[in-house]
């Protein structure tokens, strides 16, 4: 028997059966930590965060912390780059909001592309109509 974790969707599988857990952000951290070699106490001392803190966000008892902590855990990690594509998009699901890496890159004249193509203002009208419908029906109890 053996274990494959698939790249980019987090899925683990056995003997390529998938086994319906996917891996979370305090895992990937706990990893990313334990390979550097730095202490935990070095690590959330120069990450300029409390004890308690650190160990709520390594139990996941807590959300992944915001961008900017974000960026400074992958500074002082120094972890491999499909490490940290898997870091900000866990990061992501868990904050519901999109990968601080990606936010970082996509400056405004690429997010205005972004809204000019075909699908976009489609996916708007969808958007816009689902909430238009949900305050209507909150009107109506």
């Amino acid at each position: 028997m053996y274990i494959i974790v698939r790249k980019f969707t987090n899925q683990h599988t056995i003997g390529g059966e998938f086994l319906g857990k996917q891996r979370k952000f305090c895992e990937v951290l706990s990893e990313m930590l334990g390979a550097s070699g730095k202490s935990r106490v070095a690590f959330y001392t120069e990450l300029g965060i409390t004890k308690s803190y650190f160990y709520d966000i390594l139990g996941g008892k807590v959300s992944p912390p915001p961008a900017e902590k974000q960026f400074k855990i992958i500074e002082i990690l120094n972890p491999e780059p499909d490490i940290c594509e898997e870091f900000f998009e866990l990061a992501a699901k868990e904050r519901d909001e999109m990968p601080a890496d990606l936010v970082h890159y996509i400056d405004e004249p690429m997010r205005k592309g972004l809204r000019n193509k075909r699908g976009y203002k489609k996916m708007m009208d969808s958007f816009v109509k689902r909430k238009t419908k949900m305050a209507d029906n909150k009107k109506e109890k």
